[in-house]
């Protein structure tokens, strides 16, 4: 009886454990969708589908999953003349230049991610292009 009853609430702690995990990756999920559903950032882009985007809409909008990706969403990376060299060539003669880098996380110790993890968007605006010249025949 004692072996029947032991068992019995070894596998009620196991159906509570398989339940819990559940919801947190139920919430996870949510969290994910939350943060991704707020812009149209875009996964996994490498630095030359990155710098395309720029070059040819003026911005581009990213995922972050790691504090390292978050650490990198800066101006230093994204507006330094060794990343834009293969964007576009700067426009010449205008008053202002901007480059704008737009960093949004979740994280932490008081969000349900966790201490340690980020997730959220990087977005690189660049307007300043030298236009390309069309020859006319």
């Amino acid at each position: 009886m004692l072996v029947i009853s032991s068992l019995q609430h070894g596998h009620g702690r196991l159906m509570f454990l398989l339940s819990l995990f559940k919801v947190l990756l139920a919430i996870e999920e949510r969290l994910i969708k939350d943060v991704l559903s707020e812009t149209q950032a875009s996964d996994d882009l490498n630095e030359r589908e990155k710098k395309a985007e720029i070059r040819g809409f003026g911005e581009v909008t990213f995922s972050i999953w790691s504090l390292k990706e978050a650490e990198a969403c800066t101006t230093e990376v994204y507006c330094s003349e060794e990343f834009m060299a293969d964007v576009c060539r700067r426009e010449v003669g205008l008053d202002i230049s901007r480059c704008e880098v737009q960093r949004t996380l979740r994280g932490g110790d008081r969000d349900s991610i966790g201490k340690g993890k980020v997730i959220g968007y990087c977005k690189v605006t660049y307007k300043d292009c030298e236009k390309l010249q069309v020859n006319r025949h």
